[in-house]
């Protein structure tokens, strides 16, 4: 995903974050690229329905952030 987002980032060529997340089993993380810094945020765990709550408003957060470019 990593390599995804570096390519977008040279494709785009716009200094604009890139975001990502990836899902290891029940576990979500969301990531940013911006410039050359990488960041990962905690685990969420979707089985506990406060942090599948938080993976739902996480999605919509970055739809808007998405959309609002």
């Amino acid at each position: 995903m990593l390599v995804a987002m570096l390519l977008a980032q040279n494709m785009n060529n716009d200094n604009k974050p890139i975001y990502g997340c990836y899902v290891i089993e029940n576990n979500w993380f969301f990531t940013t690229l911006i410039g050359l810094d990488y960041c990962v945020s905690r685990q969420f765990n979707a089985v506990e329905k406060p942090e599948l709550i938080s993976i739902t408003f996480k999605l919509r957060h970055l739809k808007a952030l998405i959309l609002n470019r």
